[in-house]
């Protein structure tokens, strides 16, 4: 989406950035983002949720990883292996709580992190297992270089991926193709690859802050 977006308005500047969900929506009420793509967003009566794609959340993990291949597994399970996950209190870790309660068992990172490519990136080379939406890793389950693994009875709504605006705010005439373009990227159930270390859509949010 973004490179057809600058192909086509090549003088247009973009800024992406890259953050925790409730940091994005932060930006987005406080008018410093034009739009954003956000994990499990909460109601928010000053947010408008553009587009919503529902996103099973897996477990992730190198090919050669212990649960690699299997037909599901458990938090207990997950629970004896290397973690990376995001803090408590963040959108995934939330959807998590209840299931670790029912189950008395607790997830513990070995590697805590916002970044969902420093997560994908340490399931690749074999570090972690981590847990995310299938959407935020689809190119490298596709490549054969990540594998995905059901989680068994965890009983979890799976987590919604979000494009949001502020409710009311008038967009500026640059921001509304690339809103267009990121709604039929979601609805197709991919996103734009990540370039470059973090500033991209694959973290718990993603904002374009301001074109010029």
């Amino acid at each position: 989406a973004l490179d057809g977006f600058q192909a086509r308005y090549h003088g247009v500047d973009l800024v992406v950035t890259c953050g925790p969900s409730h940091e994005i929506r932060r930006m987005i009420v406080d008018d410093e983002a034009h739009l954003a793509v956000s994990l499990a967003t909460p109601a928010d009566p000053k947010l408008r949720v553009r587009c919503s794609v529902r996103q099973p959340l897996m477990i992730v993990v190198h090919p050669g990883h212990p649960l690699a291949g299997r037909a599901g597994a458990t938090l207990a399970d997950l629970a004896e292996h290397d973690l990376c996950l995001p803090p408590l209190g963040s959108g995934l870790r939330r959807l998590l709580a209840p299931a670790e309660l029912r189950e008395q068992t607790w997830l513990r990172a070995k590697i805590t992190t916002h970044s969902i490519p420093t997560m994908r990136d340490l399931a690749l080379i074999g570090r972690a297992a981590t847990l995310l939406p299938r959407l935020s890793v689809q190119a490298e389950i596709d490549q054969g270089v990540l594998a995905t693994v059901p989680l068994l009875g965890h009983e979890v709504e799976d987590p919604r991926l979000e494009l949001i605006t502020r409710l009311g705010r008038q967009l500026p005439q640059a921001a509304t193709p690339l809103m267009v373009a990121l709604e039929q990227q979601l609805n197709a159930g991919s996103l734009p690859p990540a370039s470059g270390g973090d500033p991209l859509a694959r973290a718990e949010g993603w904002g374009a802050p301001q074109g010029r």
